[in-house]
């Protein structure tokens, strides 16, 4: 009787394998050889395939062992047969689940041909030094870009300004500038509306252009400022004739831009990579087992790529958090992943959505406030209780450290800090896009040297242009970024006499590149993959933003509310809120009582409540050395506490330490009850 020998698990790739001879003996060689080179000699004791592969941070003996819901995945992975939807809330470890996902799939079935689609490049170079050597990592635009490379026959060119180069054969000549290139304006939005179209395989048509403009940042209306800048009684919230007859060009050009891109593939660019491959229908790569991570913050046309990645008899394992959804004013489809499982449904494997909704990342007590959001989320058993606390904005510069982040719904209180930072000499690093780049059109667009002028064509502008938002009914999230632009500028102005004085705040406040050592500055747009010790949320109050709340648009509302799930769930120990007054505690919330009122206040610099009017010396010391407004006539009593953080908010960037040293002095001696 012949005894049935059971092969191992490859400890390289976990896969399959196969009794081999060499000229040294038999041996267990993979099954995905040449791919994969790994061997166990036989007598060598093995991971037999009915157990999961070793930790990729552990020896190949320690067993894994998951959460009840990671548990439940695997086992669905393995054991099941339809589309899966794992819903996994922020810090649940999703990377682990899928990569382990992964490997007890080809412990199963070896020659399974697995891909993982990663949001970017980054996060696809990670995953390839964790996956089985036989799954793929790659992007979406990767994938799509060796589809048209396979397509050619050759790699074809990659340009950003595509559109600008197909725009130049189809425009008149007055719609050049003086040096033979595309009408800036006209580029921009043609180059906006093609992108989106793109994205959310749109046509063109005039009622999609419309919706487009509406939801995003697309400039129609072009050279508002400088009309602003002479007071042209033309100017008004609504349309003149000119931005009439420029919206009608626009719509004019972006269907035909979007054929002719079509035809145009010896050049493509970043958007190409995932459209060309769906409208034209191009041959992709296949697996037979498709991983999407970061589903929340797909558009159309990714969702639409993602399905011809992986066709039947496939399955596909649609992975994000729908909470941390954030990305709609990019594009990106709000119900992504409602989306995506609604299609899967129709199939014939049909869908099952799992949960992860233990955080591994976040202590007690942030999970505590998340769940005012997301009452799902779960802290594990074993996390610490963390921090949470209040600080006054004044004193939160002084308390940050290396390694803390900052995060905050918009920008302009970022390059505010960031400068404060600076002045105290300790390193701050604003990441993200490239924040200057806005702020620099914008000053173009006024075109004043003087900053005194500027800023008050800069507010003669922002009433112009905020009213013209309003009335065409535009996004809150447009309305959002315009005003966080200008207010941007307004901070940067501060303490500035010339255009070229605020380009060297610019310059200086943006150059700083090196996060080792630095306090992060962050939008919380930008801050979703990251995490850090000690997160500080400046103006929490902007979430939701006061825009979305005067839209009241439930769409707007449900992305604002994420916003703050994804900033409440950065931290790992310790969440500072950065208020501009000090919480009461809520068993003080009834007891106003003077906590100093048995201590004597002689000699304190204590304001007394017999000090008369006249006696405020150290308010009128301000005045006269800084010239700083302030009331002449201040009620000690009522409004002290209220005029010095007045004083405070007003206050130049570059006024001199000892102004806001004396302010904190003075602001520290009043009493609770004053």
């Amino acid at each position: 009787m012949t005894t049935q020998i059971s092969s191992p698990a490859c400890p390289r790739c976990g896969g399959g394998m196969k009794q081999r001879n060499s000229a040294r003996g038999g041996f267990w060689g993979c099954c995905n050889y040449p791919r994969c080179t790994g061997i166990v000699n036989q007598g060598t004791a093995a991971v037999p395939p009915s157990q999961p592969a070793p930790a990729l941070d552990a020896a190949p003996s320690d067993p894994i062992v998951g959460t009840p819901q990671q548990e439940a995945f695997w086992r669905a992975v393995t054991e099941g047969n339809t589309h899966l939807v794992l819903s996994a809330r922020a810090g649940s470890g999703k990377s682990f689940s899928i990569k382990h996902a992964a490997r007890l799939a080809l412990q199963k079935w070896p020659r399974l041909k697995i891909g993982f689609c990663a949001f970017n490049r980054d996060i696809a170079q990670d995953l390839k030094k964790d996956i089985p050597s036989q799954c793929e990592a790659a992007t979406m635009h990767s994938l799509g870009f060796r589809a048209i490379i396979g397509h050619l026959g050759r790699k074809p060119d990659v340009q950003s300004d595509k559109t600008t180069l197909l725009l130049k054969d189809m425009i008149l000549p007055d719609e050049l500038d003086e040096r033979g290139r595309v009408n800036k304006d006209l580029g921009r939005a043609v180059t906006a509306l093609v992108s989106l179209s793109k994205g959310y395989l749109f046509d063109g048509t005039p009622a999609q252009l419309d919706e487009l403009a509406t939801n995003h940042d697309v400039e129609l209306a072009p050279n508002r400022a400088a009309r602003s800048r002479v007071k042209d009684p033309r100017m008004g919230a609504g349309e003149n004739e000119s931005d009439t007859k420029f919206k009608a060009r626009v719509y004019e050009l972006v269907p035909r831009v979007l054929e002719r891109a079509k035809a145009v593939l010896s050049t493509v660019d970043q958007d190409d990579m995932i459209w060309l491959p769906v409208v034209m229908e191009l041959p992709l790569a296949r697996f037979d087992l498709l991983l999407v991570d970061e589903s929340q913050d797909l558009n159309a046309c990714q969702q639409a790529l993602a399905f011809l990645l992986c066709p039947a008899p496939g399955r596909i394992i649609v992975v994000g958090d729908p909470k941390q959804a954030i990305y709609r004013f990019r594009g990106a489809d709000a119900k992504s992943m409602e989306t995506m499982m609604a299609g899967l449904a129709e199939t014939a494997r049909g869908v099952e959505e799992l949960p992860l909704t233990w955080t591994r990342r976040c202590p007690k007590a942030v999970v505590k406030l998340a769940q005012e959001l997301v009452p799902d989320i779960e802290a594990m058993p074993e996390a610490p209780e963390g921090i949470v606390e209040h600080v006054f904005a004044d004193d939160a510069p002084a308390k940050m450290s290396p390694g803390d982040m900052v995060l905050c719904r918009t920008n302009a209180p970022l390059v505010k800090v960031a400068h404060q930072l600076l002045r105290a000499e300790k390193k701050a690093l604003l990441r993200g896009r490239d924040l200057s780049k806005p702020i620099l059109e914008l000053m173009d667009a006024l075109g004043e040297r003087d900053v005194q002028v500027m800023g008050q064509k800069l507010a003669e502008f922002r009433a112009i242009e905020t009213a013209r938002l309003d009335s065409a009914n535009k996004a809150a999230t447009v309305i959002a970024a315009f005003e966080d632009k200008c207010d941007t500028l307004e901070v940067l102005m501060e303490g500035c006499r010339t255009r070229a004085d605020v380009e060297a705040k610019i310059r200086r406040i943006f150059e700083e590149k090196d996060p080792d050592g630095a306090i992060i500055l962050t939008s919380v747009h930008s801050s979703k993959g990251l995490e850090a010790q000690t997160i500080w949320l400046l103006k929490p109050e902007l979430m939701p933003h006061p825009a979305a709340v005067k839209k009241g648009r439930a769409e707007e509302l449900d992305q604002e509310n994420n916003l703050r799930y994804v900033a409440l769930t950065r931290s790992q120990n310790r969440l500072v809120f950065i208020t501009d007054s000090r919480p009461i505690a809520p068993d003080d919330e009834d007891d106003h009582s003077d906590p100093f009122a048995d201590e004597s206040d002689e000699g304190t610099g204590y304001f007394d409540e017999d000090d008369e009017p006249g006696d405020d010396h150290l308010v009128k010391a301000f005045k006269a050395e800084f010239e700083v407004p302030c009331a002449e006539d201040l009620d000690w009593r009522e409004d002290a506490r209220k005029q010095l953080r007045s004083l405070y908010g007003a206050a130049p960037f570059d006024a001199p330490d000892a102004y806001f040293e004396a302010l904190s002095r003075a602001q520290e001696a009043l009493p609770r009850g004053s």
